[in-house]
């Protein structure tokens, strides 16, 4: 099952692999607790598949998941390999 819906999804298409969402939004939309979407997106972080410049956007690994072709790949991965990706783990809910 998707975390994202139809717009997210066409959202994240012309933002670059980006998705804007707190966790409490994506809590509700994944129909999710919050500790488990903490406790995902810190899993998340961990293994490389998202990095987030700052609280409630995360940049999704063109390594892992694009929709386009090698030349767009090679422009996200450098926006997304320029995060600091040990700042960033386990942004805390409150």
């Amino acid at each position: 099952r998707s975390l994202l819906n139809k717009k997210e999804k066409e959202i994240m298409d012309k933002t670059e692999n980006m998705v804007i969402a707190t966790y409490n939004e994506i809590s509700k939309g994944a129909n999710v607790s919050l500790k488990t979407v903490e406790r995902a997106m810190i899993d998340f972080q961990a293994c490389d598949f998202v990095r987030s410049p700052r609280r409630g956007i995360w940049i999704v690994n063109p390594y892992m998941f694009l929709k386009g072709d090698i030349s767009r790949q090679a422009k996200i991965g450098r926006k997304f390999f320029a995060i600091d990706k040990k700042a960033k783990i386990g942004h805390t809910v409150k």
